[in-house]
This record gives C-alpha cells, structure tokens and sequence, in this order.
C-alpha cells in the first residue's frame, strides 16, 4: 500500500516573487507559472530528498482487511491506516473457483452421473459450500441429462444480511463406451432401451411351451405305433377263418 504523507515547508522560505511583482492597471487571476500556485518558490538546494519538494513522501505498509461473508465482485471497501489520518480504498477482485459458478447469493455446480444411477436411481456425493467438503445427494430413478435439483440454503450468505441462497445441481449424465462392452452385455442393453433391429428374447413360459406340446405329441405318436405293433401281433395269432359261399344249389365252404 502507498501512504501518501505531506510534508510542510518551513517559515523561512521564501515567497514567490513572480506572484507579486507584476502591476498595473488590470489585474487577471491566473496560477502562476513559476510557484504553480503554492506561493512559494523551493530552491535546489532546500529540496528534501525524499519528495524532492513536492511535500509528499510515499511509504510501503501492509494492512490487514477484515472481509465479511458475501462480499462480490468490483465492491469497494475503506480501510483505516494506523498512525495516519488517511484511509485505504481497497476494491474486492472474487476469483473464479474450478468448481462453483456464482449467481448472486446461488450457487451452481455440475456433477456427472453414471448411466446405471440415473436410470435406477441411488446416491451420488456432490461438493458443497455449506461444509467445505462434499455431501450425499439421492437421486431419482429416470433422472435426465442436464436437469437439475435446488438444494435450499446451501448457497452463499447474502452481505449484511441473514438470507442465504441455493444451490444448484446440474446432472451431466455420462454415456458408457460400447467398445468396452461385451456383445452379450451390448444386446442387453439395446434390447433394455428398446433398439427396433433386436429381436425380442423369447419368455421362458413360451419355450416351456412350447417343448411340453411337442414332447406330448411325440408321446401320442409312440401309443398310437405301439397300438398298431399290439394289433398286428394279434391278428398273426388267431387262425384265419374259412368265409362261408352261399349258392343257389345249398351252402358250401372254401
């Protein structure tokens, strides 16, 4: 900090000759070009070494500034210098954080949420201002890309005041590489989000079905095979019977 201090010309130097030594029946009031004004003329040699006569000496200091919670950005603070009547001006530069955006007394920060969350839901740890750390955020089941949730009271302290603001959460949610996926789990997925050119997975009831009708039909064919093997065995069995003739003479057998 520069501290300007004014140092004070003695009584014996002398007054500037220029400024009085013109006459005549005008008077115009100008600054004088030879004092500038200050009605006395410093001789090179009475100089101080420090000003160089120009009354002001500049001093390097360090204060030391108080800042409250809730200041922002180009505000203009004053404060005292100690041993001095002068006051510092220091004017507030807030630096941008990697992390949070602000906006006003809110605050808003992007986190990115896997795939398998933001479809099923569960718990995601977010940063936080409030504790300096990070804190437990649950999520939704079906939460989308680039929505959002407000957590209340957990932005930044408004100055001069006991209102504090939100916190805003942006989800980015992040799509896995399909090169790093196995084609089973791959099908799986397109199937899951309903991909036109996957065929549908056959329900096990439809198979189970399936493979009882056909084991009963099979079962059907081999009675009616064993009917027939039953039926001719006993027709080679019996012995055959002579058909009886009948003629208009009497009867007769073959």
């Amino acid at each position: 900090v520069w501290v300007m201090q004014r140092l004070w010309r003695s009584a014996d130097q002398p007054n500037c000759h220029a400024c009085g030594s013109v006459s005549g029946f005008f008077h115009v009031m100008t600054t004088c070009p030879t004092c500038n004004g200050k009605g006395h003329v410093l001789k090179e040699a009475d100089k101080c070494g420090s000003c160089r006569g120009s009354g002001v000496q500049q001093t390097n200091r360090t204060v030391t500034l108080a800042v409250p919670a809730g200041v922002y950005d180009g505000l203009r603070m004053r404060a005292a210098i100690d041993g001095t009547h002068h006051r510092l001006v220091v004017q507030i530069e807030v630096a941008p954080h990697d992390q949070f955006v602000r906006d006003g007394s809110d605050v808003h920060v992007h986190v990115k949420l896997p795939l398998l969350q933001a479809i099923f839901g569960g718990k995601v740890d977010v940063p936080s201002v409030k504790t300096g750390g990070t804190r437990s955020v649950q999520v939704s089941p079906g939460t989308q890309s680039r929505s959002k949730r407000i957590l209340p009271g957990e932005g930044i302290k408004t100055l001069n005041s006991d209102q504090v603001g939100d916190m805003i959460v942006h989800y980015d949610v992040t799509i896995p590489n399909g090169s790093s996926l196995s084609e089973k789990a791959a099908l799986l997925l397109r199937r899951a989000l309903g991909d036109p050119d996957v065929p549908p997975e056959e329900s096990p009831d439809s198979c189970s079905s399936g493979s009882g009708d056909s084991s009963k039909q099979q079962e059907s064919q081999n009675e009616q095979s064993d009917a027939n093997t039953k039926a001719e065995a006993q027709g080679q069995g019996k012995p055959k019977q002579k058909k009886k003739r009948r003629s208009w003479f009497g009867s007769s057998s073959d």
